[in-house]
């Protein structure tokens, strides 16, 4: 019974994140960080990954509402 209602909490909280915006908004700058790894040198491919990556989450961070708990 504990593992099922841990599992539902679970589910119900990435339901939440996704919903907010704060999945997509830790998901892209680790894809970033992770391609910046992977690459074994600079390249044009990494540098438009980069800036069309920051772009994105910059919008995804400019239109994600923010909660204030007080208020």
């Amino acid at each position: 019974m504990r593992r099922s209602v841990a599992s539902a909490a679970a589910a119900d909280m990435m339901l939440v994140l996704c919903n907010s915006g704060v999945a997509i908004s830790a998901l892209v700058p680790a894809a970033l960080a992770l391609a910046v790894l992977v690459s074994p040198a600079p390249a044009a491919w990494l540098t438009a990954l980069l800036v069309a990556g920051l772009l994105a989450f910059g919008a995804v961070f400019a239109v994600t509402p923010s909660r204030n708990p007080s208020g």
